[in-house]
């Protein structure tokens, strides 16, 4: 009778953090609710353990995920994943980079439109913020006095109309990303003035020498007595035929 002898053997092998499949880095914001990934090999199995930027020890079941709502400052920086059994250990760490809202657009401009256009039609230009909170701004907001508000603008530009004649307004101008809304650039800007409304001729006086004209002020005619957003006349001409009188 022949006796097989057989002999077991135990594989040990340390741990390894896969750094192609675990993140490296990641982005997040307030509120906001991210997943580290650390995937780890070894036998026997591994201990996962983290630690969060303050290296406060963090337990997971399983180990290899973590959840992370960042409320305040603390919650980012450097997050590390350490495997350890009885071989020995590795570590790996990944970054929450904090995004925020855009800064405010930079250096607003209102064109002066061509005098066919009409006095309470403006077109208002501005500059991308200097700070764009780490992402460049997906559209732009943008509020003149009572008029509606203009959403989803997506280039640096807008044409605002229903305004006054020679009047002022605020202007405040707000960045998006995908983080929200920043604070907003505030300007004032003023409307052109209108053409002088025509007078209203009240009375005509002839002789053989002479002509007697009366009217009112343009001012004085404007319907529903709205208030006149226009500057007084500085001045009125009479013209007869060809000849214009002062």
């Amino acid at each position: 009778m022949f006796t097989q002898s057989v002999s077991c053997y135990n594989i040990s092998d340390k741990p390894v953090i896969s750094r192609s499949l675990s993140k490296s880095n990641t982005s997040s914001w307030v509120e906001h609710t991210v997943s580290l990934h650390c995937y780890v090999s070894g036998s026997p199995p591994p201990v996962i353990t983290w630690y969060n930027p303050a290296s406060h020890v963090t337990s997971v079941p399983g180990g290899s995920v973590l959840t992370v709502t960042t409320r305040s400052e603390q919650d980012y920086g450097s997050y590390t994943c350490r495997a350890v059994n009885s071989v020995g250990s590795h570590e790996h760490v990944i970054s929450v980079i904090q995004w925020t809202p855009p800064g405010k657009p930079e250096s607003i401009s209102m064109n002066r439109d061509p005098p066919e256009r009409p006095v309470s039609t403006v077109t208002l230009r501005w500059s991308t913020p200097l700070w764009n909170g780490g992402l460049p701004p997906i559209d732009y907001k943008v509020e003149v006095g009572t008029v509606p508000v203009r959403e989803g603008i997506t280039s640096t530009l807008v044409v605002i109309t229903g305004l006054k004649e020679d009047a002022r307004y605020t202007v405040k101008i707000y960045a998006r990303n995908i983080v929200g809304f920043g604070l907003p650039l505030t300007a004032e800007i003023r409307t052109r003035r209108g053409t002088p409304l025509v007078p209203h001729v009240n009375e005509t006086q002839v002789t053989n020498q002479i002509v007697r004209i009366t009217w009112d002020n343009p001012e004085d005619t404007q319907l529903l007595n709205t208030p006149s957003t226009r500057e007084p006349v500085p001045a009125m001409r009479l013209r007869i035929g060809q000849r214009w009188l002062k």
